[in-house]
């Protein structure tokens, strides 16, 4: 689709990243080839549940109000797979 992009490899559907990275948090990174950034997302989502879930017990429950946070890591996850993909389709270095 791009003529700047020799020898980087396949482009990287933007979209496929974004919905990969929505149900597993990371998967997106990973498919556009960055395993550590991931690797990160994930273990950053898991551990943030865990520590969530301590919290709503030592709480007694009210912890729980926080549990809506766990919805914004996969939309932030997804936002980040998908811009990472227009970066990579465009040619620019990505960490």
């Amino acid at each position: 689709m791009s003529g700047n992009r020799q020898g980087q490899g396949p482009e990287k559907q933007p979209v496929l990243s974004a919905v990969l990275s929505f149900i597993l948090v990371g998967a997106g990174q990973v498919y556009n080839g960055q395993v550590i950034r991931g690797v990160a997302w994930f273990g950053t989502t898991v551990l943030s549940g865990f520590l969530i879930g301590v919290i709503a017990v030592l709480t007694l429950g009210i912890g729980a109000i926080l549990l809506p946070l766990l919805f914004v890591f996969p939309l932030a996850a997804a936002v980040d797979a998908y811009l990472q993909a227009q970066k990579i389709n465009a040619g620019e270095v990505v960490p």
